[in-house]
C-alpha cells in the first residue's frame, strides 16, 4: 500500500521535481522489502529469524534523510511526511501480521504444535 500511494503521489507531482525525487525514492524501498527477505535466508545474513531487513530498510530511509541534510541542509517536507507514512505502515504492518500465538495455535504451545505436525507427517 505504502508502495502505491507514495508512487502515484510523487507521479502526480512530478512537475514539482524536489517532491517527485524524494516520493520515488520511497516509493522504490518500499518495495524492497521482498527481496531483502529473500537475501535474509541466506546464514551470511542471520537466517530469516534475523532482523537483517528491519535493519537495511531504516538505513535506506536514513540515506534518504541524510541526503536530504547534505544537499539542502533541512529534511524536506516530502521526505518528512513520506518517512512518516512508510513507517506508520511497516510498524502497523509488524503489529497486525504477529498476533497472539494463542489465536493460531488454539492455545497449543510451540514445542506441542511441533510435535503434532511432526507425528502428522510421519
Amino acid at each position: 500500500m505504502s508502495f502505491a500511494v507514495l508512487a502515484w503521489t510523487g507521479i502526480y507531482l512530478r512537475r514539482r521535481t524536489a517532491v517527485h525525487k524524494r516520493l520515488i525514492a520511497l516509493a522504490t524501498l518500499a518495495i524492497i522489502g521482498p527481496a531483502l527477505a529473500r537475501l535474509s535466508r541466506l546464514p551470511a545474513f542471520g537466517g530469516e529469524q534475523s532482523s537483517f531487513v528491519l535493519v537495511v530498510n531504516l538505513a535506506l530511509v536514513a540515506a534518504v534523510i541524510v541526503d536530504d541534510v547534505v544537499t539542502i541542509r533541512k529534511i524536506h517536507l516530502a521526505t518528512a511526511l513520506g518517512v512518516a507514512f512508510s513507517l506508520a505502515l511497516l510498524f502497523a504492518g509488524t503489529a497486525i501480521a504477529r498476533p497472539s500465538r494463542s489465536r493460531w495455535f488454539g492455545g497449543w504451545s510451540e514445542s506441542e504444535l511441533v510435535l503434532a505436525l511432526q507425528r502428522d507427517s510421519n
